[in-house]
């Protein structure tokens, strides 16, 4: 079997992959939101619109564009949304444009990626995830877009440097990422850790900066009843099965799967001594009960049952969690309305060092071309269209509908005022699933939210590579899957000196091969 066809098939096997787990393998999916973003730009601060080609007279466009997610409401037909972006089309001039959106939601998107792939049946347009970026590449289903970026100029400028450099691969840009309006509620990050604030005034402690301050005020949490139900049934800190604590690793200068600057070159940073001290650190909370038991088999419902059950009081989430709307605050809220929760800032340890994992590349929502599409100039045309507010642009329809009925604007234009759900925008045929290109726009947060977001702005440490190198994909599991194994093992009670064994099974499994290709190609960005 020749390498590129089995890196083709690590792909497919690769392809979902939680990107928080897979720094080394797989970029796409990341950004972790608890609620959709929309794509909206002030009309004061976007690029001038670009003028249209004009079209061969008469001619029409077809392009098929796979979105991953699932929005069930939207329409198959495309819904009267169809025909209002239509409208909107011709009159910013674009040329008779027709499209099909495919959405599908969860690793069942990559599966049928790969699918179409091996079947020469791709579509136009595409979500992908780093994984399936490389591979792709490598087989030339993707197409080079660094001399299309051009054709972009309502997004271009809000693309970020670092992440563009994380879409290219062997010399070539084969993605686009998102943009970014300015400001610390639109920035890629939107990770932290939220605390009960109540239970923090109930036991008389404050909002914690430091892992000694935690491991007190969790101390409390779990001997003082906060929850006032007179059982001992709270601890501190609650998470998922995919939970790398971050933000403890973090205080101890490192993180576990992201490649950090070392004076040898980048090195994976669950290789480090650094987090041989982490995880002594994790080891003694979670003896002491102060992390959940069940951690390490809990799945993302479980663990916002537990929350809005009360019974843990520290909850890795998101800025988002900050306001009562969202649908777990909202459940905490229906059991305990006196609830009230906080972010805390980034956490330092002993040595004064700090820094969650910041975002994936492209908020996990980068886009590929086909190499078979046919009419790429006019794809652009449709794809810049969709993130343009000039006159008759389509951001707004793609993203929170119609002015007017759908939202509205503050005078100022620093708020998106909301009338509609997303689900009823969603059966319209606007939003989310025609979001083509996206630039991220939260003016819709509510003030709680936007604290929780400015609080945790300045707290994220840099993976300093995101892309993919061919030894990834010939040892899938060495980046994605052998330290959360070892994590689990050593938080729940193997020895600490179990670490060593992880180090040396990392580069045995090809983690050797892995970092010098890394190193060589970290070098070649510079």
């Amino acid at each position: 079997m020749n390498k590129p066809t089995q890196r083709a098939i690590a792909a497919m096997l690769c392809a979902g992959l939680a990107v928080g787990l897979a720094s080394c393998s797989s970029g796409g999916g990341g950004a972790s939101s608890a609620a959709p973003a929309s794509s909206a730009a002030p009309a004061s601060s976007a690029p001038a619109s670009s003028e249209a080609a004009p079209a061969e007279d008469g001619k029409s466009y077809h392009f098929t564009i796979y979105r991953s997610g699932a929005w069930p409401a939207y329409p198959a037909d495309g819904g009267v949304g169809y025909q209002i972006m239509k409208d909107a089309m011709k009159a910013y001039g674009l040329p008779d444009i027709d499209w099909e959106v495919v959405a599908i939601g969860g690793t069942e998107y990559y599966d049928k990626l790969n699918v179409l792939a091996a079947s020469d049946s791709m579509p136009d347009c595409m979500n992908v995830n780093m994984v399936t970026l490389t591979s792709f590449a490598d087989q030339g289903l993707i197409i080079p877009l660094e001399d299309k970026l051009d054709q972009l100029p309502a997004i271009k400028d809000r693309m970020r440097q670092s992440e563009l450099d994380a879409v290219t691969y062997d010399g070539h840009l084969y993605a686009f990422p998102v943009g970014y309006l300015e400001g610390a509620i639109n920035g890629p990050n939107t990770d932290g850790l939220i605390i009960r604030q109540d239970w923090l005034d109930k036991v008389g402690m404050a909002v914690p900066t430091t892992i000694d301050e935690l491991h007190d005020v969790m101390t409390a949490f779990k001997e003082q009843d906060p929850d006032g139900n007179g059982q001992n049934d709270t601890f501190g800190y609650l998470g998922t099965k995919t939970t790398v604590f971050d933000n403890i690793f973090g205080a101890y200068g490192i993180q576990p799967t992201f490649w950090m600057e070392t004076p040898d070159g980048l090195r994976m940073g669950s290789t480090l001594p650094a987090a041989k001290e982490a995880l002594a650190t994790l080891q003694q909370w979670y003896q002491e009960g102060l992390i959940d038991p069940d951690i390490f088999t809990n799945d993302s419902s479980l663990k916002d049952q537990k929350f809005a059950n009360s019974k843990g009081g520290v909850y890795e989430g998101s800025g988002f969690t900050g306001s009562p709307v969202q649908p777990g605050t909202a459940a905490l809220l229906a059991v305990t309305p006196d609830a009230k929760l906080a972010p805390i800032p980034t956490l330092k340890g002993p040595r004064g060092e700090s820094g969650r994992q910041e975002s994936s590349p492209g908020y996990g929502n980068i886009r590929a071309i086909s190499s078979s599409c046919e009419d790429v100039d006019v794809l652009m045309q449709l794809l810049n269209w969709s993130v343009d507010d000039g006159e008759n642009g389509g951001f707004y329809l793609c993203s929170v509908g119609v002015e007017g009925e759908d939202f509205t604007l503050s005078e100022d234009q620093s708020k998106v005022i909301q009338t509609s759900t997303y689900d009823e925008i969603y059966a319209k045929g606007l939003g989310n699933p025609v979001r083509f290109l996206q630039i991220v726009d939260r003016r819709w947060l509510v003030d709680e939210a936007v604290h929780c977001f400015e609080t945790f702005a300045d707290g994220y440490r840099e993976n300093k590579y995101w892309g993919t190198t061919p030894s990834m994909l010939d040892y899938p599991d060495t980046c994605s899957q052998l330290f959360t194994q070892y994590l689990a093992k050593i938080v729940m009670g193997q020895s600490v000196d179990t670490w060593d064994d992880y180090v040396k099974e990392f580069y045995a499994m090809g983690g050797d091969k892995i970092e010098q290709e890394v190193n060589e190609a970290y070098k070649a960005l510079q």
